[in-house]
Order: C-alpha cells, then structure tokens, then sequence
C-alpha cells in the first residue's frame, strides 16, 4: 500500500519510507494514551462497556473518519498527518480487544489466541486485497488508492457499529471467589 501511496500522493520513497516509521511510533504513543483513557474510565466507572467496548467502538469511527477525509482532502500533508495520528485509532483496537474477550470469557486463552490469530491473517490477506482494488482504478491511481481506503473505512465502521451494538461485558454475571489466600479469580456464574 505505501507503494501505492508515494504514486497517489507523488512523494518520493524517502519521503513515504519517514512517514512510514513515523506513523508505526506515532500509532503506539496514541494508541498507548487511548490505553490509559480507557483504563482511567474503567477506575471512574468500573463499567468494562464503557472503558472497553465504547472506547475501541469509538476510536474505529475517529479513525474511520480521519481515514474517510483522505479521499476528500487532496492534500499529501494531510495524508500523512491521517497515517500518523489516525493509525493509532485503529491500533487501539488490537490492544483492548483481548481485555474485552477475557471479561465476556474469563479465562479462556484460547480465545485470545485465535483473535490473535485473525488479526494476524488478516495483515496479510489485506495488503492483498489492497493491491486488487488500487489496480482497478486503472491509470487512475488516485481512485485505486481512494477504493482500497474506502473498503477500511467500510469494514471498521461495521465492526465498530456491531461492537457497540452486541459487546456487552457488564451484562455477565461474574462473580469473585477467593481461592488461595488473597489471590482471587473471575467465575462465571
């Protein structure tokens, strides 16, 4: 996709290669205060929905929209300040979700694995799909690129929009049980 982005945004490699770097650090340093955010509202409100589900929901719709304007500002500046800042929305994502599939199946590795596992595969068919849609814009490499950004913003924003609808950690019924000492463990109930 960067490939794609130095012809759409005509930057040279260089150029695409610092945005690069800077978008991955950038991404983990916002991603890392979204991360206290939410940890901040869980000690506030003590709701896993509010801290967790609303947070990640929310930050998939801030990041599909900073995404979205890509394909609206024609402006490489703005291109690059979205790679940078607007990763970390979606970076988010893949740092809280396991906190979420440990509320709703506590204990469970197993299913942190495999989400794991997903996001994993899913880094690897995407670029794929990426390509294909940046070539049928033809010579229009901007509309390629333009396709591709539009099919994230699609998919994050059905993603966002089911998690915040169906996620509902706080309705589970977990119960602290002390087992040894002071040391104590979600049961469900």
């Amino acid at each position: 996709m960067k490939g794609q982005a130095v012809k759409a945004l005509n930057v040279s490699s260089t150029q695409m290669a610092n945005v690069a770097a800077i978008a991955g650090l950038t991404a983990g340093f916002v991603g890392i205060g979204i991360s206290f955010l939410s940890d901040y509202i869980l000690k506030k409100s003590g709701s896993h929905t509010k801290s967790r589900v609303m947070v990640v929901g929310f930050s998939l719709l801030i990041g599909s929209i900073l995404l979205y304007s890509i394909t609206v500002v024609h402006s490489a500046a703005w291109a690059m300040f979205v790679m940078c800042a607007g990763a970390g929305f979606f970076h988010c994502a893949m740092s809280l979700n396991p906190h979420i599939i440990n509320r709703l199946i506590p204990g469970n590795s197993f299913m942190i694995g495999t989400y794991s596992g997903l996001v994993t595969v899913s880094g690897a068919i995407g670029p794929m799909v990426s390509g294909i849609l940046v070539a049928k814009g033809g010579a229009n490499i901007v509309q390629g690129f333009n396709n591709s950004l539009l099919m994230v913003v699609i998919l994050s924003v059905i993603a966002s929009i089911l998690s915040l609808t169906f996620v509902k950690p706080d309705k589970i019924n977990v119960k602290e049980t002390s087992s040894l000492g002071n040391d104590t463990e979600n049961v469900m109930v």
